[in-house]
């Protein structure tokens, strides 16, 4: 199981993640410079397009998947190879949405992070699919090219299983209190600290979504030993990490 973990684990300690990438002025680049861990786009199926955007109302035809992220993936793959996370949030549709992602991803086959018959074959891109996940379709691909983002409690049908689900991701609001200038509480410390170890003891690495985006918090997630931090300031958080890293 510490092979998906170690595979995942894309900085020494962690990496970024670049939240909501679409919203960047500048998409996919800002966060491939940055040399984000994870990227995450927003999808909706549109007459058979995966379009990228938070809401229906904000969906362009020329802003899909396709254009946004995975041509720039496969140029940029092929000129500097690197681990990195492609994190789908399907907002709707996911069991039609899943056919089309797959059929997306195979220009990209080469790259792909991929199980076959059981058998986990690491690559430098591992596509998770969050938010409206077809579960039981996603473990059911054989092989699997698309992974499912799992939750820490009562998540049922996703499987403990970190070839299927590598990821586990939740909400930072419902399960601790950050209090600005003196931090989170000693129990909110240890319930942190079991998280993280049952979370890595199962194989999987650990997200959170909701939490405070700032240098004042970065530290409490880095020195936690969670591997992905959500930002929509990459530059930021991107100093904050080169600095910890001298």
């Amino acid at each position: 199981m510490q092979g998906v973990h170690a595979l995942l684990a894309l900085a020494a300690v962690w990496g970024i993640h670049s939240h909501n990438d679409y919203a960047q002025s500048r998409p996919f680049y800002a966060a491939w410079e940055n040399r984000a861990a994870s990227i995450e786009a927003d999808v909706y199926l549109v007459d058979g397009n995966l379009q990228v955007g938070h809401d229906r109302k904000d969906l362009k035809p020329e802003r899909d998947l396709r254009r946004m992220y995975l041509e720039p993936l496969k140029k940029e793959l092929a000129r500097d190879p690197r681990s990195v996370i492609l994190l789908v949030d399907i907002k709707e549709e996911g069991e039609k949405v899943l056919p089309e992602l797959v059929r997306e991803l195979k220009p990209l086959q080469k790259y792909l992070t991929v199980v076959q018959n059981g058998k986990l074959m690491p690559n430098w891109l591992t596509v998770i699919a969050s938010g409206d996940r077809p579960v039981a379709a996603i473990t059911a691909l054989n092989p699997r090219t698309v992974f499912v983002d799992g939750r820490i409690e009562n998540d049922q049908p996703v499987p403990a299983d970190p070839l299927v689900a590598p990821l586990i991701s939740d909400d930072w609001t419902g399960l601790f209190k950050w209090h600005r200038g003196t931090g989170i509480s000693l129990p909110d410390q240890a319930r942190l600290a079991e998280i993280v170890y049952r979370v890595h003891k199962n194989g999987q690495i650990l997200r959170f979504w909701g939490a405070p985006d700032g240098d004042e918090f970065y530290p409490v997630l880095a020195n936690a030993g969670v591997d992905l931090i959500g930002t929509d300031r990459l530059g930021q958080l991107a100093a904050f990490r080169d600095r910890k890293n001298r």
